[in-house]
Formats: C-alpha cells, sequence, structure tokens
C-alpha cells in the first residue's frame, strides 16, 4: 500500500482509498511511485500531472476502480491494470509504455496520445474507446 503520510497530505483515509470512497479526490502531484493501490476506489480521482512535474508510475492498479478518474499526462510506463475498471477514464498523453491492461475495462476510456508501445490489450473491453491516434475502437460493444 502506499506511504500513510501521502494519504494525510491530500486529506484521506485508508478506507478511502481501499473501498468505498465516492467523493471526488484532488491527488495531482501525489507519489503513488511503487505502491499497491490493487482493489482501490479511486473513482472520479484526479491523478493528472502537470507537463513539467510528470512522475513514474510503476504501479499496481489491479482491480482498482478508476472510473471517471483523470490520469491525463501521467507517467505510467510498465503500471499494471490487469481487471482495472477504467471506464471513461482520461488516459489522454499518458506515458503507457509497457502496461498492462489485460482484462481490463476501457470503455469511453481516452487514450488519445498515449504512448502506448509494449502495451498490453489482451482481453481488454474495448466500446467507444478513443485510441491514441484518434480513432475510435468498438470492437468490444
Amino acid at each position: 500500500l502506499f506511504r500513510s503520510e501521502v494519504i494525510r497530505s491530500h486529506g484521506l483515509n485508508r478506507d478511502d482509498c481501499l473501498g468505498r470512497s465516492s467523493d471526488v479526490h484532488d491527488l495531482r502531484g501525489a507519489d503513488f511511485q511503487n505502491a499497491n493501490l490493487a482493489g482501490a476506489n479511486l473513482s472520479k480521482a484526479d491523478l493528472s500531472q502537470r507537463p513539467l512535474e510528470k512522475r513514474t508510475l510503476s504501479t499496481n492498479f489491479e482491480s482498482a476502480n478508476l472510473k471517471k478518474t483523470n490520469l491525463s499526462d501521467a507517467k505510467l510506463n510498465g503500471a499494471n491494470f490487469l481487471n482495472a475498471f477504467l471506464r471513461d477514464t482520461n488516459l489522454e498523453g499518458a506515458d503507457l509504455t509497457g502496461a498492462s491492461f489485460s482484462s481490463a475495462n476501457l470503455k469511453g476510456a481516452n487514450l488519445k496520445g498515449a504512448k502506448m508501445e509494449g502495451a498490453k490489450l489482451e482481453g481488454a473491453k474495448l466500446c467507444n474507446t478513443v485510441m491514441p491516434d484518434g480513432s475510435v475502437n468498438d470492437s468490444g460493444c
């Protein structure tokens, strides 16, 4: 799990991220590097990074709820999104090099301009998903 001082500095407690958060949380700039957020509920959280403050998030998001989360411009190379719920998530411009999206729900997600070299999408649910080149993938509708 990520460090408790990161949680406290953003007004959260452990339960907010591990099961049932319904509020929108501004987590821009939070340091989740190498964090294990498996099963975390980060729906509607803003984890975006300002272009000059990009951080690498080699993070475990396995089975995490990231619905409508803003991850634009985040450095997520090598992140694990296995079975993650990324419906309507903004990943525009994110560095997703080598990330795993196996069996993830990417319905309505925005990947426009994202770097996806070596990313794994086996079994991912794609429906109304904006791909890195701006095309829309409806293969899983």
